[in-house]
């Protein structure tokens, strides 16, 4: 898989392309800022992005608003060492799809970005939507909405498991 890394440290980017080597996800671009992370996304339109939040010119959460104008299902994970509840919660509402603390732990960090580039699939909503959908049970706006309430349930649960100490953020 195609990988994008954007942050403005270089040194975690050489860190991160570190922890890539020898992995079947490939880096194919890096940018320094939020700016650099749409362009770079519609030139290279890679797999996967890697964003820090917190960058000069343009933070990482109004770059992940950009990517996802170019390309909604662009698939983004965004990554802070200063990452509070509300940084957390408020990337998820805004498309990420998920989150992770600096510094990595190669494992870790290559779990969820496996996971996230091929999903395992699961009938939830979208897929039993969808047969609904097929069979003239539903229409499309009640697919989408049922769609809606499923990724704000998920945003919930993921605050709640922060608020338990089960995910740290």
């Amino acid at each position: 898989s195609r990988v994008l890394l954007v942050d403005d440290s270089r040194v975690m980017l050489r860190m991160l392309k570190k922890l890539l080597e020898g992995t079947e996800l490939v880096v194919v671009g890096e940018a320094h800022s939020g700016g650099e992370a749409i362009e770079s996304f519609r030139r290279l339109n890679p797999d996967l992005v890697i964003s820090d939040i917190v960058m000069p010119d343009m933070d990482g959460i109004k770059a992940l608003e950009g990517i996802l104008l170019v390309d909604p299902s662009a698939k983004v994970i965004m990554s802070s060492s200063l990452g509070t509840k509300e940084k957390v919660v408020e990337s998820l509402k805004k498309g990420a799809k998920s989150f992770l603390m600096k510094p990595y732990e190669r494992e870790d960090l290559l779990r969820i970005l496996r996971a996230t580039v091929r999903p395992a699939p699961e009938p939830g909503v979208k897929f039993f939507g969808q047969f609904l959908l097929e069979r003239g049970r539903i229409n499309r706006e009640q697919l989408l909405e049922a769609v809606r309430l499923q990724e704000s349930v998920n945003v919930k649960l993921g605050t709640l498991a922060i608020d338990r100490g089960y995910l740290s953020a």
